[in-house]
């Protein structure tokens, strides 16, 4: 026979039903609005808010919010999400979603900071034996696409790597590059186009600009090319000028 428990005024509290499959509710206040926990073959079924002072799932998590919004309020604290070494993806059936950090304002209206997009690696790279590892990559942005075939192919990269780092290991040590990539028709993955590092940039192919100001000493390498340096005023400019100051 099902079980039941109710208070002086008759209202539900706790309700089991019979058999091996049976489940158990819990009711708060009025039951007519229904049982706030339900027990299932799988585990329990909430009907409203959760409020705990921590959360440890062991197991695979789906959140469904409907068209609700899903909002993690951490306080003070950080929002930190750990892997071993599965990846952390973020996916919307709507192509027209886009990933935001968004920093609010404080409750007079104020914007008082600006949000930071931080890839980090936790210590500097070691090789086996324990030593600093001089040159190492320290991360990637990768806009892909998915072929037919179900690969991914990376269309274009910015990846930012250190290209030497002193054994001291201190935050003056290491000389780092960012490198602009983008993929080459005759290649199966993206090349570097732009690189910037410590002494200015270096550009491997053309480069087309409305101007160009140079404070400083020039030196054109052409190496090889047949037109070594070439200034075309046949499109009606003034082609080459020299002036002073004086």
């Amino acid at each position: 026979a099902d079980l039941s428990l109710r208070d002086d005024s008759n209202n539900r509290r706790v309700y089991c039903t019979d058999g091996a499959s049976g489940s158990v509710a819990l009711y708060y206040g009025d039951s007519s609005s229904g049982s706030k926990l339900d027990t299932t073959n799988t585990g329990v079924n909430v009907t409203g808010t959760v409020k705990s002072d921590a959360l440890d799932i062991d197991g695979a998590v789906d959140i469904d919010t409907g068209s609700a919004e899903f909002n993690v309020n951490t306080g003070n604290g950080d929002f930190v999400v750990t892997t071993g070494t599965g990846d952390i993806t973020f996916k919307s059936t709507d192509n027209s979603h886009s990933f935001a950090l968004v920093a609010e304002n404080d409750q007079n209206g104020n914007n008082t900071s600006a949000p930071d997009f931080c890839i980090r690696k936790t210590k500097v790279q070691k090789d086996s034996g324990g030593s600093t590892v001089t040159a190492y990559d320290m991360g990637d942005i990768r806009f892909e696409s998915r072929a037919d075939n179900g690969d991914n192919i990376g269309y274009a990269r910015i990846k930012g790597s250190v290209v030497e780092q002193a054994a001291t290991n201190t935050a003056s040590d290491g000389d780092a590059k960012l490198d602009f990539m983008v993929m080459n028709g005759a290649s199966t993955s993206a090349v570097s186009r732009l690189s910037v590092d410590k002494n200015g940039i270096e550009v491997t192919g053309n480069v087309s600009a409305d101007g160009l100001t140079v404070d400083g000493s020039t030196t054109f390498n052409t190496g090889a090319t047949a037109n070594g340096v070439l200034i075309d005023g046949t499109g009606g400019g003034t082609g080459l000028q020299i002036r002073t100051s004086e």
